[in-house]
């Protein structure tokens, strides 16, 4: 889901109806319009409508960070209808994180969560993970193989968050303190990811 905003008249309508494809129009389910009387207070409390293939993630807020407390990610269900390659991975990875947190609800019955970390200076952990409310890793999602990102680095002082990752689609492996850059099929071997 793409949020379009700016001053009136200047075709966020025709830009945003072009992102759903060449034939879209006002009509389309994925189009919801601001200024419809119906819509606005939905958005407002974050009320989709029924049957829309989104997934919305909630902010986690450890106390020592000014953590954003507000506002959640949307991402697509189907990761695979998202165009270009840096948002694609972002959307396989929640949809293979969401699976993970359902599988340890459904096999060992503890209550999971998947949350995103951003603070007040827009640093920003993709995903984190919840078990009984306590975090039990994080996730950044990155295109290439990079050094750790400095919000890991940030985060990784100032939350009690156990371990990051930064998962990428290439091939290079290696840790740092408690933060390990890897590809994404040794990162869904390694937590044996479903």
């Amino acid at each position: 889901m793409v949020f379009v905003g700016g001053p009136r008249q200047v075709g966020k309508t025709t830009f945003a109806l072009g992102l759903l494809g060449h034939d879209a129009d006002e009509t389309h389910p994925a189009y919801l319009n601001w200024d419809h009387p119906g819509i606005r207070p939905a958005l407002r409390r974050a009320e989709l409508p029924p049957g829309e293939p989104l997934l919305l993630i909630s902010p986690y807020g450890p106390p020592k960070v000014r953590a954003v407390k507000k506002g959640r990610k949307l991402y697509l269900w189907d990761w695979s209808s998202v165009e270009h390659d840096g948002p694609c991975f972002e959307n396989l990875m929640a949809s293979q994180l969401l699976k993970y947190c359902h599988w340890v609800e459904d096999t060992e019955g503890y209550s999971t969560e998947l949350r995103y970390l951003r603070d007040t200076d827009k640093r920003e952990v993709d995903f984190v993970v919840l078990k009984e409310r306590k975090p039990l890793f994080a996730v950044e999602c990155k295109s290439g193989e990079k050094a750790v990102s400095p919000a890991i680095r940030y985060f990784a002082e100032r939350t009690p968050i156990p371990h990051f990752y930064q998962v990428h689609a290439r091939e290079r492996h290696f840790s740092t303190g408690n933060a390990t850059v890897l590809p994404f099929i040794r990162f869904c071997q390694e937590l044996e990811l479903p």
